[in-house]
């Protein structure tokens, strides 16, 4: 017999994402938007950057990938880089493995420890398939500071989301698909 915990609860922990706001538009007094939000459309960008690549993409790990790249969210919220530059890197990546190791509790053992290694190979930016989710999750944002731009909000924090877009490590793939992508962005402007 399968090992029986509270698959209700962890869908109840997911949820609450639905709740915790973006820090990042949050303190630029901008509209804000859930971490789901921000999560839904990073799956969907995630999926369609792994369908457009040419290499070998284990497709179904992108996705899950994407769907729990902020899952520790639900407990600690969403911290801005300001945040995080103060408190220090390595006390954020304890606080969020406490808090992914807190949700993952509500599942079956083998369950948990393979969503927590995903979470792990995302945070570790290990893989290829890490390297999408982190594009998509960066590019998603972009993609909200250039929306809010066209709304007639500050067009200065698109050009910071931009810049966060340069510190990512990518593939020649995907430095093509993102040029794509932002070309096709910034079109939206005119």
């Amino acid at each position: 017999m399968r090992e029986r915990k509270s698959y209700a609860s962890f869908l109840y922990a997911a949820g609450r994402l639905k709740k915790v706001k973006r820090t990042g538009w949050i303190v630029r007094h901008l509209p804000d938007e859930s971490v789901a939000d921000h999560t839904f459309r990073t799956a969907l960008l995630a999926m369609l950057l792994s369908d457009l690549i040419d290499s070998a993409i284990d497709k179904e790990r992108v996705l899950r990938m994407a769907l729990i790249h902020d899952l520790a969210e639900c407990y600690v919220g969403d911290w801005d880089l300001e945040t995080t530059n103060t408190i220090g890197k390595e006390v954020k990546k304890r606080v969020e493995e406490t808090a992914i190791k807190k949700v993952l509790s509500f599942l079956p053992a083998q369950i948990a420890s393979r969503y927590y290694h995903t979470w792990k190979e995302f945070e570790e930016n290990s893989s290829k398939e890490a390297k999408i989710v982190h594009l998509a999750d960066k590019l998603e944002a972009v993609m909200q500071a250039f929306e809010l731009s066209k709304f007639g909000y500050s067009k200065s924090v698109k050009r910071e989301f931009e810049r966060n877009l340069e510190s990512l490590e990518l593939t020649q793939e995907l430095k093509a698909l993102l040029q794509v992508f932002m070309e096709e962005i910034k079109r939206w402007e005119k």
